[in-house]
């Protein structure tokens, strides 16, 4: 078993998880977990899994209960300290054009006048907390058309989540340069975020 520090808690739901079997004792919001009836192999391992959250930044040191079983008596404690940090969030935007809606995007590309460009808007969470609502603002192309993500979340590995994208075209190209800037913003807490702005040209 192993009771928590104060201020810590189990998530609802606690997400629990055994790679030795047997029945994981984890309350939603309660304040410890243990596992009873779990086998383990000779010279093998097990791993206990609860989802924690923390009512506060800064370190919360946990020392478990000392492992028991019915053939070997009891084993030693285990300890480690979680450290909770304020969270931290953030957003990025790259906006490239190109000639056509495949691509290939680039931050510039040269077009006689009337040539249609295409603008590519890809926004990423590079914070530590979900974005929620995300959005892009242009003041010379229209993003009305984009669906962003109702919550976009933090960066995981196995998969690009945390990135969004929106084509905005076409747009008929007019004589001379034209860069064109664009941000996006993300809200957290009920406090907006807005990323460096980025900007094409045609």
């Amino acid at each position: 078993t192993d009771t928590y520090p104060v201020g810590v808690v189990n998530t609802t739901p606690a997400n629990t998880s055994t790679t030795c079997g047997g029945t994981v004792s984890a309350v939603d919001g309660g304040t410890g977990a243990g596992l009873a009836r779990g086998t383990v192999a000779a010279g093998g391992t097990c791993t206990v899994t609860a989802r924690v959250t923390a009512s506060s930044v800064g370190t919360y040191a946990n020392t478990s209960g000392a492992v028991t079983s019915t053939n070997a008596g009891s084993g030693n404690t285990a300890s480690d300290t979680l450290r909770v940090n304020a969270p931290n969030p953030a957003i990025a935007l790259r906006k490239q054009v190109s000639t056509s809606a495949l691509g290939p995007w680039t931050s510039y590309v040269t077009v006689t006048a009337g040539t249609n460009v295409y603008y590519q808007f890809t926004v990423e969470n590079t914070g530590d907390v979900p974005l929620s609502p995300v959005s892009v603002a242009d003041p010379t192309v229209s993003t009305s058309g984009c669906t962003w993500p109702v919550s976009l979340p933090v960066a995981v590995s196995g998969n690009d989540n945390h990135i969004a994208t929106c084509i905005v075209g076409p747009v008929s190209a007019l004589t001379g340069a034209h860069v064109n800037t664009a941000t996006a913003s993300g809200t957290y807490g009920g406090i907006p975020y807005t990323s460096t702005s980025s900007s094409a040209t045609y």
